[in-house]
């Protein structure tokens, strides 16, 4: 029962869990982030002869599962920043052009495109404008932001160790952008 709550709120965070966890606001202590990695590891089941573990008891469990749900609102900003920081930087062209084209003839992968038009705006410039804040952390558009960051983490992944690989370098290899359960 605790596990599947404290899963319940790791999924909600799991698009760039790694960065998530090297960022120094998340709220999570070392002890915290040993009790989640040991729940992953386990796939939230309690083995045999391990119920009596500081890190299967229902009491921290519950505890850390309440202090994900009370820093929800530090990850929903932290994550809205990347996502804005990556539309600004990745897209915007030459003095910001890129902004009043429509969605749909930006230069950025089909995929993207498909989830930058579910906020039914047709350009970025307009999405911004006629936007509020509050907009982005409402469960809907969240959904659509984390989906947009898992995909672009996913797709830039594989450019970054493609145009490695052509330069004979080492790959470069990311870590953790999402969590399979």
């Amino acid at each position: 029962m605790e596990q599947a709550v404290l899963k319940n709120w790791i999924l909600k965070y799991n698009i760039l869990w790694e960065d998530w966890l090297r960022y120094k606001h998340n709220g999570l202590n070392v002890r915290d982030r040993y009790i989640i990695t040991v729940q992953m590891r386990n796939n939230f089941l309690v083995k045999p002869g391990a119920g009596n573990l500081f890190y299967n008891k229902q009491i921290v469990l519950l505890n850390l599962a309440d202090k994900l749900e009370q820093n929800y609102g530090v990850y929903q900003e932290w994550l809205l920043t990347k996502f804005f920081f990556v539309l600004l930087t990745q897209y915007s062209g030459v003095h910001f052009c890129e902004f009043s084209k429509p969605i749909t003839r930006m230069n950025m992968e089909p995929q993207l495109i498909d989830i930058l038009l579910e906020f039914n705006q047709p350009t970025l410039e307009l999405l911004f404008k006629e936007s509020y804040e509050y907009q982005f952390r409402e469960e809907e558009w969240f959904k659509l932001v984390r989906k947009f960051m898992n995909n672009y983490t996913t797709t830039n992944a594989f450019i970054r160790k493609r145009s490695s690989d052509k330069k004979k370098r080492k790959p470069i290899i990311i870590k953790g952008n999402s969590i399979d359960f």
